[in-house]
């Protein structure tokens, strides 16, 4: 353990390398985060949020690898575990209901609204289409809150969220936004990999969001030229700014019920395992982070609009005075939240070994996908599986993903179901096409009769 945390402290040092190498600066100096932590807490206040009177906003600086600083939530106050933090009302959270609501122009909110249901904008002059469908990879509700906090931002001070979007770093670390150099010096191809393709997919998407960009671009000058405020503070329809601002959606949002919210405030809540809970399939997030109606006269508005009318966060763990307030991100793996992120947490009890599959054992070669995918990740080729193999592990839903996550202690069943069926010969494998039951007792049954009668794995 105490080597294992070593060696994450040395891959930190190295991420710092690579934050030079890749020419991201991720936060402000102190003194612009004192500002910004300032106006922001203002801003809480105006809209109706309620951070809890034992919070404060506050300037953290990022540490000695690092210059800078970032905003962070400190106690000010022992507080106890469930513990209300923040509650914000919805109209100022960034989601799918304020993306179309009236904060922009009827055509902008048509185009984000096409994009956030999967969907390019048509050329036209018209009101706006629907076109094509996005791009496989091409998330629509990522992609359409993108489109609305880069039109935000372009608007500056005539934008409701200029003091939260202060308060985003201008780049932000993660690997999609890493030079060759970086991706090289990580040594790690299944990231490297994965960071190309998603840069390659956030390309596509930016091409075929064009009709969208034209018309969110020509809100924001329509409106900024009416208040005489000149161009806009940073370009609406750049590259630049499309990435920065679908970083800071995958980065900073959380999910829930199925939707995706940046939530002011919730997202400057820094990351703190707790060691020794069990996986919960995102069960404990769901108990400190809720949708609510407010009580009193409002509550009858908000139900009847069908719509709760606030965003919640509890502390999910005890926090003492003077502490930096952190939470649990949920069972996820190291990997991920560096892929997201842009972080390597020194503990996670929910970390893992990412191994690469065999080819023959992936799901895109025994469905006959494309291999275009398959050649941004190693390929650990080992001889091809018979038809009736491959049939076999389809009928048995066996199939896997080019990686897998390997944990301490038995093995995810799903591979040794696919090892086993895999590697037996046909006499091992034939009591498993006769077996007459639904597909997971079939697949416990014949892995089971097949481990029975070989070699040990």
């Amino acid at each position: 353990q105490a080597e294992m945390r070593k060696a994450w402290r040395s891959f930190s040092r190295v991420l710092a390398v690579l934050a030079i190498l890749s020419g991201a600066s991720v936060a402000r100096d102190l003194g612009q985060a004192k500002h910004a932590a300032t106006a922001f807490e203002a801003w809480l206040n105006r809209t109706g949020a309620k951070l809890a009177p034992a919070v404060r906003v506050i300037p953290a600086p990022l540490g000695d690898e690092q210059p800078g600083a970032q905003l962070r939530l400190r106690a000010i106050e022992d507080i106890a575990e469930g513990q209300e933090l923040l509650r914000i009302p919805l109209p100022f959270v960034i989601w799918r209901g304020t993306a179309i609501g009236p904060s922009l122009p009827p055509a902008a909110r048509r185009s984000i609204q096409l994009v956030l249901d999967g969907y390019a904008v048509a050329p036209g002059s018209g009101s706006p289409e629907r076109g094509e469908r996005l791009a496989p990879g091409a998330r629509g509700e990522d992609m359409g809150l993108a489109l609305f906090l880069m039109a935000h931002a372009a608007l500056g001070d005539l934008s409701p969220w200029k003091p939260y979007i202060a308060t985003l770093p201008e780049r932000l670390l993660v690997p999609v936004s890493f030079g060759q150099s970086a991706l090289e010096a990580l040594q790690d191809p299944a990231v490297a990999g994965q960071a190309r393709h998603s840069a390659w997919t956030r390309k596509r998407a930016f091409r075929q969001l064009a009709f969208a960009l034209q018309r969110i671009s020509a809100a924001v000058r329509s409106r900024l030229r009416a208040a005489r405020k000149g161009k806009p503070k940073q370009s609406p329809a750049s590259f630049s700014s499309f990435n920065w601002a679908l970083s800071a959606v995958e980065a900073r949002s959380l999910s829930l019920r199925g939707q995706k919210f940046l939530v002011p405030g919730a997202d400057h809540i820094g990351y703190e395992p707790h060691s020794f809970r069990a996986a919960a399939q995102g069960a404990r997030f769901l108990r400190y982070h809720k949708l609510e109606a407010p009580t009193g006269d409002t509550a009858r508005a908000a139900a009847s609009s069908g719509q709760p009318e606030h965003f919640v966060v509890l502390a999910d763990h005890p926090i003492a005075l003077g502490s930096v307030i952190t939470e649990d991100y949920g069972d996820t793996p190291s990997y991920v939240l560096f892929q997201h992120h842009g972080f390597i947490p020194a503990i996670n009890p929910f970390d893992c070994a990412r191994v690469a599959v065999p080819h023959g054992l992936r799901r895109s070669a025994l469905e006959g996908v494309s291999a275009q995918a398959e050649r941004l990740t190693a390929d650990f080729v080992v001889p091809p599986i018979s038809v009736a193999t491959a049939a076999l592990m389809r009928e048995l839903q066996v199939t896997l993903p080019a990686t897998v996550c390997i944990r301490p202690g038995a093995l995810p069943h799903h591979l040794t179901a696919a090892l086993a069926i895999a590697g037996a010969d046909d006499q091992a494998r034939m009591p498993c096409s006769n077996l007459d039951s639904s597909p997971d007792l079939i697949r416990m049954q014949c892995v089971e009769r097949i481990l029975n009668s070989s070699e040990p794995l």
